[in-house]
């Protein structure tokens, strides 16, 4: 009897197999954990890559702060030549592109890093430079141009990022779709002044 309530109780039980179901660990990101240098001196929540992801964040401060040069200057161009719904628009991105520079600062500080905003830094900006418009729609091809770039450049950081720094990449997401947002606007304001008199 008691051999077969051994047997019974044996077959009842179910077989775990755990091997095939589970992933296999990340040595590779378990050993950048370990040799993760913590610079501070105190033991902070800080993210895996907190340097790295700085750097990546310093590039959209410089990159919103330089848009935010150019819509200020798209501005006061189309206030010269009287179209003022498309310059509301202008100054009212310039005022956006300044508060994503601000946020994205204040997070490099959160993560115990330094904004940099030096105009040495603006300046090797490859997209920096002020090009003469003849059109209007020149004029927004080159913002359009700009924008699609930043949300590249968002898209980018986003992705590189997520598996590390959640804060970050909520906030990085709330700016693109701002961005996005802004993108479509620019697209109508082409289709509108597309074929618009020379401006000089």
């Amino acid at each position: 009897m008691n051999s077969k309530l051994a047997k019974a109780q044996s077959t009842s039980k179910p077989v775990l197999n755990l091997g095939a179901s589970l992933p296999k660990l990340n040595t590779k990101a378990i050993r950048a954990a370990h040799n993760e240098k913590n610079d501070t001196g105190a033991c902070q929540n800080f993210p895996l890559h907190r340097k790295k992801i700085i750097a990546l964040l310093n590039v959209a401060v410089s990159s919103e702060l330089v848009n935010m040069l150019r819509y200020r200057h798209h501005h006061n161009l189309s206030l010269a030549m009287d179209v003022p719904e498309l310059s509301r628009d202008f100054l009212k991105y310039a005022n956006q592109e300044l508060a994503h520079a601000d946020k994205i600062a204040k997070r490099i500080f959160e993560l115990n890093g330094t904004a940099d905003c030096s105009p040495r830094t603006l300046a090797k900006q490859k997209r920096n430079k002020f090009k003469a418009h003849k059109s209007i729609a020149s004029l927004l091809n080159t913002d359009l141009a700009c924008a699609r770039a930043m949300i590249e450049t968002y898209r980018q950081i986003i992705t590189r990022i997520s598996s590390y720094d959640a804060a970050t990449c909520e906030i990085l997401e709330k700016i693109l779709t701002l961005e996005e947002k802004n993108m479509a606007e620019l697209n109508r304001h082409l289709l509108t002044f597309n074929h618009s008199e020379p401006i000089i």
